[in-house]
């Protein structure tokens, strides 16, 4: 995969990690050489005692990704399989392979490479597709591209920011000002790991933190599935740039008075998001520093939503791609939250912790 960073002038700020179309379109061409396709029925396959999938004879290696595909079409236990010696797993693989040799699969290549092993109900929709429905609907829209990702193992990401579409929270401790912008994030998978989605966004300028999934209402997600994928896609994309603006601005304003809303319990709400969407221990404990460091209320026992959201928008930092989408997208929760029902999350998190203590 091809993770791109640069710097642009937006809104007068230099933001990093910033690609014109021109620069996508050409991280895109680069990932795509030596891809191909093929429905393939299963009597061709077979696997080696070196783990290689052998396609009519031909030796091609499985990523991560088309291996976990393959073990779960077979119903071999993922976990079980990759811990096997490749030669004991040979004849079981080989066993169920037999068992479905009427079947025909979707295969994704690139070189000698299987990317993914689908179904042929899998339609394409891929990110050379989404450019194109991109290209189509953005021109002189004033949307600039704030950040990309392009690969199988980060997903394909990308992020336009409105540079109208702001709102200036007040000077943090840096003295900097604190702008928020309004924008759109568009993800895809080529190799069936997720969805095509767009949805709204909002863009913290001053440590290039971003926040996706604002609210339910204002995205939408395009399985690859049916026929007419492509008309579809860019029909939806179209609809949700239209109404960017006037969306974006609300959640800008709603997201403005989140500094007014303060809790006692910012650590446990911070655990409780962190354990109830399945983020790993590390991201927790960057979550928790970061809501002290970002914080801007004048206790260090009180913190506003507003930390709270920033405190997770920070800790992402550390990702890329699918991984700093998946915690950007608790803020994106916690901004559609009520503080009421996240003190409430945060209390039974704190429960089930203190009888898992007195259990032991």
């Amino acid at each position: 995969g091809v993770n791109k960073e640069s710097s642009k002038t937006i809104g007068g700020k230099k933001m990093r990690m910033v690609t014109t179309i021109e620069e996508l379109s050409d991280m895109i061409r680069h990932d795509d050489l030596g891809k191909w396709d093929e429905e393939v029925k299963v009597s061709r396959i077979r696997q080696n005692d070196f783990g290689e999938l052998l396609m009519d004879g031909r030796r091609m290696n499985l990523t991560g990704h088309a291996e976990a595909q393959l073990y779960g079409r077979l119903g071999i236990p993922v976990h079980y399989a990759k811990r096997c010696p490749a030669e004991l797993l040979a004849p079981h693989v080989n066993h169920w392979l037999e068992e479905r040799s009427d079947q025909t699969w979707f295969l994704r290549m690139k070189g000698d490479k299987v990317r993914a092993i689908l179904s042929t109900s899998y339609s394409i929709l891929d990110n050379r597709h989404i450019l194109n429905a991109l290209l189509e609907n953005i021109e002189g829209q004033g949307f600039e591209i704030t950040m990309s990702s392009v690969g199988d193992d980060s997903g394909f990401h990308v992020r336009l920011v409105l540079p109208d579409v702001k709102v200036d929270t007040g000077a943090i401790r840096s003295g900097e000002r604190d702008n928020i912008f309004g924008g759109i994030h568009i993800s895809n998978s080529e190799i069936g790991k997720r969805s095509a989605t767009v949805e709204l966004m909002l863009w913290r300028l001053v440590c290039t933190n971003g926040m996706v999934g604002l609210t339910s209402g204002d995205r939408f997600r395009q399985a690859h599935r049916g026929a007419g994928l492509l008309e579809s896609f860019e029909e939806k994309v179209g609809r949700v740039l239209r109404s960017a603006k006037n969306d974006l601005e609300y959640s800008l304003f709603k997201f403005e008075q989140t500094m007014g809303e303060v809790t006692e319990h910012g650590e446990e709400i911070v655990k409780a998001y962190s354990e109830k969407n399945h983020l790993d221990k590390a991201t927790t404990e960057e979550a928790v520093a970061q809501l002290h460091y970002q914080s801007r209320t004048s206790s260090m026992y009180v913190f506003s939503k507003y930390d709270i959201i920033n405190a997770f928008t920070a800790a992402a930092r550390t990702k890329v791609g699918d991984e700093r989408y998946k915690v950007e997208a608790v803020a994106g929760k916690i901004l559609g939250d009520s503080l009421g029902g996240m003190e409430r999350i945060a209390m039974r998190y704190m429960e089930g912790k203190n009888h898992e203590r007195n259990s032991n």
